[in-house]
């Protein structure tokens, strides 16, 4: 019906329009009714037809780390530091030292740039004492801030700027938080509630210059460690007014995460009394891009998580509606730190990491932390490296087993049983591709279609949800094993259609299929087949090698290009006469059918008498193109 797919609501089936050359198949049709009338016809051929299994491949899931894939998260220590960010713009710390990639979740100190105000400490502190000289009393003033409401310098946003450069050199993403103090002192956020949207603003305009470095902001901002509350503006108003601050300021690229479900119910409704069912209803009326999400700084304290979620769903979500919310939004992370407990506190029943869970919600009492994990799309938890952390260390006490956190939907992570709980979690935060079967055609002409069909499963916990570019990139085998020789150039190139973050959602295998027109001129012989994943930064198309923020999938490192950064899919010969006189490698039907401009770029020819690289172009349509020769 105008050349769209139809989808059968009961069974999830999918009906290809068909084509003049389509293979009908007898006795199997369909026919149904729609906006554009009856329609009827018959089922084309198995997309898979022609394909063979690849051979010698591993599909299962390897225990490797993957940290350096993007947007997953970097255990190291200085994950999330806290940084000063100062007048002068000098900043030191180990997350600026070290240069670090991965995902990265630092969080700025914004003290310079305040007067303080009259809660609480009102960010200072009278030290009293007596003088030993002369007996008498004494009183000095430790200020926690600047001591005046100012702008933020611009010295002070040049070394965030700085910051940010070195992210993307590396790299890295990054989720942020800005916030007045980091030592638990109260009074520290500006006197005035403008200074505060001012830096917001003034803030924003540095981070959406790295759109593709940074994720999320926290929007936490106020009271001690920026986590919301003990501050004078920790109000309805207040808090409504910041979310909507940020929003207007960032960039629709990066994602706000709000403290608590309470934040949530103050942007659907000005005037707050509203329920858990109008949040659900309405999230797609107050968040129509689907940005905002939560972050957790008091993760498993307690089953409400400290205020987080809430006991009943008046003015916020119970944590049962509240995993409801993070499922619709995929695109955003969620993550924060373990709460601060003590172990015999967490052994009282406070923390559900100690089961039985002590709550009064009924949830609670088929309350499943792993299943939680999957709901969440949990991204990130800053502390997980430390054994100071006591959630941390009665998760490493914990043993992940199928059997006892199985829960309808669960992916296959059997390779994780007898791993430690907290193992599992910091191997499956975010996303984690693991290829499960693979097709593709035994033998193709020159100049004729490559079928690829791969089965791949996310067990992460997550979706990717970074912008991301999908290519099949083919490689010559060795000459020892049929490859075409030195004439054949080192590997070509062809992008595809495919949003994979989209197309392979946590938990689920997703099967994934791709075909590409060969050039006619390819050589004989033996071919590899990969697929690239990458989620490009300013000035990454077409890309430079190593590619920067390639994913990795969780198979045997033997079947990752590190090169090329591709997953191998498997090996097809080009033999035989040209079918086409289709000199470049795109995807099939896409420039020529569709009119759509998929850019191509391949290596056709090395003259190693010049040194010159002949390199064929198609289609790139006012994209900036550069092309290096080699030295």
């Amino acid at each position: 019906v105008g050349g769209t797919a139809l989808r059968d609501a009961a069974t999830g089936a999918e009906w290809l329009p068909l084509g003049a050359d389509a293979e009908r198949v007898s006795g199997v049709g369909f026919c149904g009714e729609g906006a554009f009338g009856r329609f009827s016809g018959t089922q084309i051929q198995d997309p898979d037809a022609g394909l063979e299994p690849a051979k010698g491949l591993d599909f299962t899931e390897t225990p490797d780390l993957l940290y350096q894939n993007p947007a997953r998260t970097h255990f190291a220590e200085a994950m999330g530091k806290w940084i000063k960010l100062p007048a002068d713009g000098n900043m030191t710390g180990l997350f600026v030292r070290n240069g670090l990639s991965g995902y990265l979740t630092p969080m700025f100190k914004l003290s310079d740039f305040s007067a303080g105000n009259e809660y609480g400490e009102r960010g200072r502190r009278i030290v009293t004492g007596t003088d030993p000289d002369t007996g008498e009393a004494t009183a000095v003033t430790n200020m926690f801030v600047g001591g005046a409401d100012v702008p933020v310098s611009p010295e002070a946003l040049d070394a965030l700027r700085a910051l940010l450069a070195t992210g993307r050199a590396n790299g890295a993403a990054v989720t942020v938080r800005f916030a007045y103090d980091w030592d638990g002192h109260t009074g520290c956020e500006p006197a005035s509630f403008d200074t505060l949207l001012l830096h917001v603003s003034q803030l924003a305009e540095v981070l959406d210059e790295y759109a593709d470095v940074v994720v999320s902001v926290e929007s936490g901002m106020i009271g001690p460690q920026g986590e919301g509350h003990s501050s004078k503006y920790d109000t309805r108003a207040c808090s409504r007014a910041l979310s909507l601050a940020w929003l207007e300021a960032l960039d629709k690229r990066i994602a706000l995460q709000v403290r608590d479900t309470a934040d949530l119910a103050w942007l659907c409704r000005e005037t707050g009394n509203v329920t858990a069912a109008e949040i659900l209803a309405e999230a797609d009326d107050f968040d129509p891009d689907g940005r905002v999400g939560l972050f957790n700084d008091a993760y498993l304290g307690n089953f409400e998580d400290w205020g987080t979620f809430l006991w009943t769903d008046s003015n916020g979500l119970s944590r049962e509606n509240g995993m409801a919310y993070l499922k619709s939004r995929r695109r955003v992370p969620y993550g924060g730190e373990f709460a601060t407990e003590t172990e015999g506190y967490a052994h009282e029943g406070s923390s559900p990491v100690v089961l039985p869970v002590s709550s009064d919600d009924p949830s609670a009492k088929t309350w499943n932390v792993v299943k939680e994990w999957y709901d969440s799309h949990l991204s990130y938890v800053r502390d997980t490296h430390t054994n100071a952390m006591t959630l941390a260390r009665l998760l490493a006490e914990r043993t992940f087993s199928v059997e006892e956190f199985a829960f309808d939907g669960m992916p296959d992570v059997s390779a994780w049983d007898g791993a430690s709980l907290l193992s599992f979690m910091q191997n499956h935060v975010g996303y984690r591709f693991v290829l499960r079967a693979s097709k593709l055609a035994p033998q193709v002409a020159p100049g004729g279609t490559l079928g690829l069909s791969a089965d791949i499963e996310n067990t992460g916990f997550g979706d990717l949800f970074l912008s991301n570019v999908t290519e099949v990139v083919l490689s010559p085998a060795p000459v020892s094993e049929g490859g075409p020789g030195p004439g054949a150039g080192s590997f070509w190139t062809c992008p595809v259609s495919t949003d994979f973050g989209a197309s392979v959602p946590s938990p689920q295998t997703s099967t994934v299929r791709l075909s590409v027109d060969l050039p006619a001129s390819m050589p004989a012989g033996r071919w590899l087949a990969w697929l690239r994943v990458r989620c490009p930064m300013f000035g990454d198309d077409p890309p430079t090698y190593p590619v920067r923020r390639a994913v990795r999938f969780a198979n045997p490192e033997e079947q990752w290009n590190a090169d090329l950064s591709c997953n191998l899919l498997g090996a097809f010969e080009v033999a035989g006469d040209p079918v086409s006189d289709n000199e470049t490698l795109h995807e099939t039907g896409a420039a020529a059918d569709c009119g759509w401009d998929a850019p191509a770029f391949f290596l056709s020819a090395l003259d190693a008498d010049s040194g010159a690289a002949q390199v064929a172009l198609s289609a790139w349509a006012g994209r900036t193109v550069r092309v290096v020769a080699p030295a």
